[in-house]
């Protein structure tokens, strides 16, 4: 597996423990946050981070959502991060084979 992937799903395990502190913390106030049940919440998680705050958050769930937040933007930059690594690894591959072509090819 490349390197960058490892990466990448080290980033996610700490990104979906952080959406599990949420509803966790939501849970032990008596309310709940269906995070992966719920499209809308996915959503405006995707699209529209901040809209997931809520008038009735406690700041305890606030802080919880906020920590997701900044997750969710360090996992978006990370995947980009992987897929620009693997698209060089690729490219590096392609010239490698051009140039080795070239320089087995007689004249």
């Amino acid at each position: 597996m490349c390197p960058s992937w490892g990466i990448l799903i080290r980033e996610w395990t700490a990104y979906v423990r952080a959406a599990l502190r949420v509803r966790a913390q939501a849970r032990a106030e008596g309310k709940d946050w269906p995070f992966v049940t719920d499209p809308a919440i996915l959503l405006k998680f995707l699209f529209l981070p901040h809209q997931l705050f809520e008038d009735g958050d406690s700041s305890a769930v606030r802080m919880a959502k906020r920590q997701l937040i900044v997750l969710r933007n360090r996992v978006h930059k990370t995947f980009g991060l992987a897929i620009m690594l693997a698209l060089l690894g690729f490219l590096a591959a392609i010239v490698y084979s051009i140039a080795a072509g070239f320089l087995t090819t007689e004249v």
